[in-house]
């Protein structure tokens, strides 16, 4: 079943329980932009909860895949706020259950008439349906969960766009990529030469403040730089290109402007090269997240 306010993503064999995308404001889904994933059928609240859980992986894998960055709320204020007694009031008046619509992910008993206060959520504008949701299948066939650090690049990811101005952009898409790189052990001779540093220190006459430290440098160089593993991660993404460049070349031109920014060199990156760098990151952080849609 669908129409242009509401599509039905899955239906169990057996058709008893169902997933459907709804739009909260009653435009089509290509022109909304606050969208609900709404599930029912299900037996309990712990499996319905596994469901959304499940379901909103899939949908975040279905944004990226498509370049489309989403708020699910998961870091908002609560919403609603009604207190308990006006809430009950309110309930027994009506005879719907009123509850606060918090941000996130809400279970409930839909055998009872229920009603929310209040829906705050940032979806999709604009957007062609067919292929986010074909992603979104794809997905779930592939049973896709994002892991927690995934989870928080995606946040990230999203918040990018409604940061102020190009220089905090650009920062908040680096540190989404920056979660997700992978930092190995350097090779057996570097880790000996650290070995050999750490025992200089320990038998030094420094403080212990100054032992404690330079120990906990010396344990940061037992792994390889964030620049040399994100160079690594970004040859994953070959043979894409960023505004002309290689995956691998992209992001050691963003990690050059990122490190100027972050530590205060003068003069500052034109808001030319980082608007631009910020463009370009954008898809680099999609398509990262999206690597396992596609293997």
């Amino acid at each position: 079943m669908s129409n242009d306010t509401e599509i039905q993503l899955f239906s169990a064999l057996d058709h008893t329980t169902k997933v459907f995308l709804v739009t909260a404001d009653g435009t089509s889904i290509e022109e909304s932009d606050r969208l609900i994933l709404r599930g029912d059928g299900y037996p309990d609240s712990e499996s319905a909860l596994i469901a959304a859980t499940n379901w909103c992986s899939y949908v975040k894998v279905g944004l990226f895949k498509n370049y489309v960055s989403a708020d699910f709320g998961s870091r908002a204020l609560e919403g609603g706020g009604m207190t308990d007694e006006f809430r009950a009031s309110l309930t027994r008046e009506s005879g719907v259950n009123i509850m606060n619509d918090h941000s996130g992910i809400t279970v409930y008993n839909d055998d009872v008439p229920t009603g929310f206060s209040r829906f705050q959520a940032v979806g999709v504008r604009g957007q062609q349906t067919q292929p986010l949701l074909d992603s979104i299948s794809d997905a779930r066939e592939q049973n896709i969960i994002l892991s927690d650090t995934e989870q928080l690049a995606f946040d990230l990811l999203g918040n990018s766009r409604s940061s102020f101005g190009p220089d905090a952009r650009f920062i908040t898409l680096m540190t989404a990529v920056e979660l997700l790189i992978p930092q190995e052990q350097r090779p057996p001779d570097s880790l000996d030469f650290v070995s050999i540093c750490s025992q200089i220190l320990r038998r030094s006459d420094l403080s212990y403040e100054a032992k404690q430290s330079l120990g906990g440098s010396l344990r940061h160089l037992k792994n390889e730089s964030i620049g040399q593993a994100g160079k690594r991660l970004a040859q994953t993404l070959d043979p894409r290109t960023y505004q002309g460049e290689s995956a691998e070349t992209f992001f050691s031109i963003c990690y050059a402007i990122r490190s100027k920014i972050v530590h205060g060199t003068v003069p500052r990156p034109s808001i030319t090269d980082v608007s631009s760098a910020a463009a370009g990151m954008e898809l680099f952080v999609s398509d990262l997240l999206s690597r396992r849609l596609e293997s």
